[in-house]
């Protein structure tokens, strides 16, 4: 199982490159007490900004994704996107703090395709 986690405010992960993988019961969290962070997977919303963009992104149905707040703040942004193609089948939570909060924003996102079979 890969772990990749951070319980402080506007943690963020970045996993660029031409294509992405992830599999093998990964786990991603940048959940946060007060607020949580940021998950960009093979790119940035629509596929803008100053992020290096994927061709294929490739999510598995053991993959997790979670950038909520515990107490109070919105959830976090999580945004996976490809060039060509993204497939999607795992999980993502960004939930609003259970003392106060809006959810968060997701994008799953694929410029030419879009396989989605996951739960958000």
């Amino acid at each position: 199982e890969n772990t990749f986690s951070g319980k402080t405010k506007q943690q963020t992960v970045l996993l660029v490159g031409n294509e992405i993988q992830v599999s093998q019961n990964t786990v991603i969290d940048v959940s946060g007490m007060h607020g949580s962070g940021v998950i960009h997977i093979g790119g940035g919303l629509g596929g803008g900004g100053h992020i290096f963009t994927s061709k294929y992104t490739d999510v598995s149905s053991s993959v997790h994704l979670h950038n909520d707040a515990f107490l109070s703040g919105p959830g976090g942004i999580v945004i996976l996107w490809a060039d060509d193609t993204t497939t999607f089948s795992g999980v993502i939570t960004s939930r609003g703090g259970t003392l106060g909060g809006t959810g968060g924003f997701v994008e799953v996102s694929g410029k030419s395709e879009l396989g989605f079979t996951g739960l958000f």
